[in-house]
């Protein structure tokens, strides 16, 4: 004999005060398609991971996150791409509008208040907001880059101090004679 089908909701029909009562947590994977703002920035390389735990502080929903994906970006000083982790980790009280969000803001002190997209359950809007403040500013950082532009220095008069000879350029010539 089967037993009869639970009675769930789907997820994006549970609101975030539902979650944070039940101390609900979720796990789940989540492809390109569901971060369009996140792949504007460059190529989700795997799909993002994502955790997230639910609970309600002063009768507010709270959420505790992480969430990490491996992206090709593009590098700030040539045309190539580079393999980088992005991760976030982020605990916010979730507000529905910005009037809530400024009075949990000035009430709550020194927790960090997040605008939902609206009470119900959007994990892609959720979390991509996090993840896209999470890139790093810069995407190459070997210095020694056989690729970087080179930057000539200039004096006042905009000649190149590269192309000027060293005064100790000259003794040293003399010595090695």
């Amino acid at each position: 004999m089967m037993a009869p089908a639970m009675a769930e909701r789907r997820p994006e029909q549970v609101t975030y005060r539902e979650l944070g009562e039940r101390d609900a947590a979720l796990a789940r994977t989540l492809e390109a398609v569901m971060l369009p703002r996140l792949g504007d920035q460059g190529t989700l390389i795997t799909p993002a991971s994502i955790q997230l735990e639910f609970t309600l502080f002063d009768r507010k929903p709270q959420v505790h996150g992480r969430a990490s994906v491996r992206m090709s970006l593009p590098c700030q000083w040539c045309d190539r791409s580079l393999e980088r982790d992005v991760a976030a980790e982020f605990s916010a009280l979730l507000a529905l509008d910005e009037e809530e969000a400024k009075a949990w803001d000035q009430a709550s002190g020194d927790r960090h208040v997040i605008v939902t997209a609206g009470e119900h359950l959007d994990v892609s809007s959720l979390v991509e907001d996090e993840l896209l403040l999470s890139l790093p500013a810069r995407v190459c950082i070997d210095d020694g880059c056989p690729w970087r532009p080179k930057i000539a220095e200039r004096d006042s008069q905009g000649q190149n101090i590269a192309d000027k000879m060293s005064p100790f350029a000259a003794m040293a010539d003399l010595l090695r004679k």
